[in-house]
């Protein structure tokens, strides 16, 4: 007789590398670094902006079309990043109260992304911080190049996510599970719609497949009002898509929407051009 075999334990999506991979962002407004400065007493008519980012690695959307392939990027809101030239991030997690400078190298006002570069020093001091074996904790994105479509969305309505972030700034970082409730059109582009929770902080984290903990989209905002109950949305992983390959991979790479009528439609598909 074969001797008895031990169940495997299916992974548990988020890991814990790819909770690492989240990260607390601080944007400082010029208004505030002068007022750090000797000699300055208070922070006039600036403010600190507290949200979330993740890393993630530039996919090769045509294999062996893109240069950068590979390269590990920060990903988070514009509207966290604003026109602050004083940009730090944390993993409270891994490496305590320690603060990394960033600078922005794609800002996105109207699709609301931000694409920040990480200097080699600081991911040197990182993967020190790590365990001798772990790799870098860095997400992919979710495109249709990983699964069969049959001509649906890489991303199903009702299908279970995670929003991982820093709401309110905490030390800890937060995983809330729920699922993607739909999609809908919100300040012209078309987002999708999720019920797990974020809070003032969370702008800029991601939101992953409970299946495989691959980057559905980034929250970036939600609705306030005693009528409507865990109404969140999320830019789709489609626009992070678009604009890394116009940043790092040139035309030939870059992949395109399809099916959109206008760019109104509820029903865009992303692509990888051929």
């Amino acid at each position: 007789l074969a001797p008895p075999t031990t169940p495997t334990t299916p992974t548990a999506y988020p890991t814990a590398a790819q909770r690492l991979a989240v990260v607390r962002i601080t944007a400082r407004e010029p208004e505030c670094i002068e007022a750090a400065m000797p000699g300055s007493a208070a922070c006039a008519g600036g403010q600190e902006v507290f949200g979330s980012g993740f890393f993630l690695r530039i996919p090769d959307f045509n294999a062996g079309s893109c240069g950068d392939a590979g390269r590990i990027v920060i990903i988070t809101n514009a509207h966290v990043v604003g026109d602050s030239k004083d940009l730090m991030f944390e993993m409270p997690d891994l490496t305590g109260v320690a603060a990394y400078a960033v600078a922005a190298i794609s800002v996105n006002v109207e699709w609301d992304i931000a694409v920040l570069d990480i200097s080699d020093s600081t991911k040197d001091d990182i993967t020190s911080a790590l365990d001798a074996q772990a790799d870098f904790p860095a997400l992919e994105l979710a495109l249709d190049s990983d699964q069969d479509l049959a001509g649906g969305s890489f991303s199903n309505v009702n299908e279970e996510v995670v929003s991982i972030g820093y709401p309110l700034a905490q030390d800890t970082v937060v995983a809330s599970f729920g699922s993607r409730s739909g999609g809908e059109i919100v300040f012209g582009n078309y987002v999708y719609e999720f019920d797990a929770q974020i809070s003032p902080g969370s702008s800029g984290g991601c939101v992953v497949r409970k299946s495989d903990g691959k980057v559905i989209g980034i929250s970036f905002a939600s609705v306030n009002s005693p009528e409507a109950e865990s109404l969140n949305f999320a830019i789709p992983a489609f626009r992070v898509a678009i604009q890394l390959a116009s940043v790092f991979c040139g035309e030939v790479a870059s992949p395109t929407i399809s099916t959109c009528d206008g760019g109104q439609a509820l029903d865009c598909e992303f692509n990888v051009a051929d």
